[in-house]
């Protein structure tokens, strides 16, 4: 099988205040206000020093143990520029069980964020929402997305910046100048009525929305368009590629062995359960007719007798996986999901919201926001 890079990941949210004054006089941000702050952090599988078997519930405990400093305190006193990126950098520096980190990504509200790798630079990531029509002129016959139809859609534009500048508010209104245009063009229209559009897939709005943003912004690092809050596509100015949710129901049992770290009084060898959230991320390259990398129907329908084995069965008598925790349940689900969809890039397997395991192909992590 292709080898694909292992990470555990948690989350965490915290509210907080502060003032950000390296901002212009009369910049709103200078005024003492407050957010919910959601944080992910995600960190390497292999080398990992947390228990085996609950990995990522235990770096959650780590996070949440960190972030509950700052719930409901003046961010300020503990930071002298408490923008986005020092405040990830903060949570980073004061985890005290963390591994090696890959990437930590901290949003300030569920539209906008940082997120921090291992390098120089942050991705800072503003989302826009747009209520549009379309249909897709080149599907098969009687395919759904052929009849004209709507979406609630949501851009997500990620730009790459040195990580000294901490003006990011300000980056931040320069992305809502940018977009507001764009919003007046798509918002309450139809696509295919729009130059450049007339075959409106996912991914070609967001190569259409590439080529005009990244002439006015060169730090454009990549456009994502969710069609839905369950699929969508990224471009990043030469390679596409495409995610698809899906939820399965089932329950599960660590073992014969006793976990009791995270609470005191609470055995994790006992059997519970999940609403899981497999999420599967493929590369390919663009049909030249259908102006797609592959139809996420198709995705869904290759999936469906794997799902079928989980849902709404208890998973740790499966006698495929050995021992059902959520690093072997997602290694079993990935070997399957190979053989079906060979051009799958990554798969991320999550039993609460990003508390989970992802296997992805490449360095460049593609984590969404938390959704509140």
């Amino acid at each position: 099988m292709r080898k694909f890079h292992k990470s555990i990941v948690a989350s965490s949210y915290f509210n907080a205040a502060r003032s950000l004054k390296n901002l212009p006089d009369g910049h709103k941000a200078r005024n003492l206000h407050g957010h919910t702050f959601g944080t992910i952090i995600m960190t390497d599988f292999e080398g990992s020093s947390f228990n085996s078997g609950v990995e990522h519930l235990e770096l959650s405990e780590n996070l949440v143990a960190t972030t509950s400093q700052l719930d409901y305190a003046h961010l300020n006193k503990y930071i002298t520029i408490p923008s986005d990126p020092y405040l990830a950098k903060w949570i980073l520096n004061n985890l005290s069980k963390k591994g090696k980190v890959r990437s930590i990504l901290l949003q300030s509200s569920k539209d906008r964020g940082v997120q921090l790798q291992c390098d120089q630079f942050i991705h800072l990531w503003q989302s826009f929402r747009f209520e549009a029509a379309h249909q897709l002129p080149f599907v098969e016959p009687n395919h759904k997305c052929g009849r004209m139809h709507g979406h609630s859609f949501q851009v997500l534009l990620n730009v790459r910046k040195k990580f000294d500048d901490a003006k990011i508010n300000a980056s931040y209104d320069l992305l809502e100048k940018i977009w507001d245009p764009f919003n007046r063009l798509l918002n309450y229209n139809c696509l295919n009525n729009i130059e450049g559009l007339e075959n409106p897939t996912s991914e070609l709005i967001a190569k259409w929305l590439w080529e005009k943003i990244s002439k006015i912004l060169p730090e454009l690092f990549r456009v994502s368009v969710y069609e839905t809050g369950s699929c969508g596509a990224h471009y990043d100015g030469k390679d596409f590629s495409v995610w698809k949710d899906f939820t399965f129901d089932s329950a599960v049992k660590f073992g014969d062995r006793e976990v009791n770290f995270c609470q005191p009084n609470k055995v994790y060898d006992t059997i519970h359960g999940h609403t899981f959230l497999l999420r599967i991320s493929v590369k390919a390259h663009l049909d030249p007719l259908r102006g797609w990398t592959k139809d996420f129907g198709e995705i869904k329908k290759l999936l469906k007798p794997i799902l079928r084995q989980l849902d709404h069965h208890p998973i740790h008598e499966n006698e495929e996986i050995n021992e059902a925790s959520l690093s072997n349940i997602s290694e079993w689900i990935l070997r399957k999901v190979v053989l079906k969809v060979p051009e799958i890039s990554g798969l991320e397997l999550y039993e609460i919201e990003r508390g989970g395991i992802v296997h992805e192909e490449g360095a460049d992590s593609k984590l969404l926001p938390l959704s509140r």
